[in-house]
């Protein structure tokens, strides 16, 4: 039996489409490219589509969030249309996939003498897959993984961590005079544990009164698409508040799934809502009138910092930590949210309004916005 070379494992991905890189090589054909551009599993062909090359591999759960990995789709874009650069998008189906995808790429870009190579590995589901890997081929060769706290990566490998600690804790301090709930894809993530910990804290440190339980969609990734569960734990939660009656906020960090929670929260069959929810990532405010502010994670603008720093021939930080101070996450404040004034007081014992208007919240944040970085950093110092 003849012996599998990587380039048959790469033509095998590519065939049976489980792996659909989209080779954006826009800086030689501004108007797009045709399908002889595409990318190919021939490793003499792959060496001569740039001299510099950057491969973004998504996260499996893809595009279409309206949130972190649009953002994220939306930088390579950009990217690619500004700067002489070939830059190659792929969303795989199966870690495996992009394993052997891996193994080409090492051994094309580990016998070329000129040119750099960037992966960027998007999301921490490659985390076990990056400490699986040997180091990178050669001194122009550089990965780049997301959302990471590791200390031991592979010669040739950086990471980022963007912390949710600290506008977590300013949202938690926000709305500590209401019920809360907190709905995550799965547990064990750092990005979403951080968000977890800095709400319960902020929302205690503010005169809670009670406990935000915390609704895991999966044990696993697969949390992060379960919108149709998302919604129906949202229902659930609204005729649980309802037979209460009360008042209370959700605190979202499920991506994708998000949208199941916003639709349980503005399709809602009673008068009104009895929860609101926050948006995530991007303002959300058009998602429902039931949104009074968002929180900003700006993943986008320090993706964009991180290609023009690798194209220009800097070295990437080992590890680095992005948050509130650095000005990656912030929060936006719906103009219109609840036109109808359908809310009054929310359980809100500081609010002599009647109705709480957008200045209502945006005097809030600025309440506890530097307790919210100084937090952050102590956070992030242990």
């Amino acid at each position: 039996m003849r012996r599998k070379t990587l380039q048959d494992k790469a033509w095998k991905c590519c065939r049976k489409g489980l792996i659909r890189v989209l080779a954006v090589m826009l800086a030689c054909c501004p108007a797009g490219c045709s399908d002889d551009d595409a990318p190919t599993s021939d490793p003499e062909e792959v060496q001569t589509l740039h001299e510099d090359n950057i491969y973004v591999f998504l996260s499996p759960n893809g595009p279409g969030d309206n949130g972190y990995n649009d953002q994220i789709v939306e930088a390579v874009s950009e990217f690619a249309f500004s700067r002489e650069v070939g830059v190659h998008l792929s969303k795989p189906n199966r870690m495996s996939d992009v394993n052997d995808y891996l193994d080409v790429l090492w051994s094309i870009y580990g016998e070329r003498e000129q040119g750099k190579t960037l992966v960027v590995l998007a999301a921490s589901e490659y985390e076990a897959l990056a400490l699986s890997r040997s180091a990178v081929p050669n001194d122009r060769f550089q990965v780049l993984l997301f959302e990471s706290e590791q200390e031991d990566l592979p010669e040739g490998f950086s990471t980022f961590h963007l912390s949710r600690y600290g506008i977590s804790y300013a949202v938690g301090a926000m709305v500590a005079r209401q019920r809360a709930e907190i709905i995550a894809a799965m547990p064990d993530v750092v990005a979403l544990e951080d968000a977890i910990k800095g709400f319960k804290d902020g929302y205690a440190a503010h005169g809670a009164r009670w406990v935000p339980a915390v609704h895991y969609l999966s044990t696993d990734y697969r949390g992060f698409t379960m919108q149709k569960k998302a919604r129906q734990l949202t229902d659930s939660l609204q005729r649980a508040y309802n037979d209460v009656p009360c008042y209370g906020t959700i605190y979202p960090l499920a991506g994708y799934a998000n949208h199941g929670i916003y639709a349980g929260i503005r399709d809602v069959n009673l008068l009104i809502s009895n929860l609101w929810g926050i948006g995530m990532d991007v303002d959300c405010s058009a998602q429902t009138d039931y949104t009074p502010f968002s929180v900003i994670v700006d993943i986008a603008s320090l993706l964009r910092r991180y290609l023009a720093d690798w194209l220009e021939g800097k070295d990437l930080p080992r590890k680095a930590v992005y948050g509130m101070q650095e000005g990656y996450t912030g929060m936006v404040f719906g103009e219109g949210w609840d036109p109808y004034g359908l809310f009054s007081q929310w359980e809100d014992s500081t609010s002599t309004e009647m109705f709480l208007p957008k200045d209502f919240w945006i005097e809030k944040y600025e309440k506890v916005k530097d307790e919210a970085i100084r937090k952050e950093e102590e956070y992030e110092r242990k």
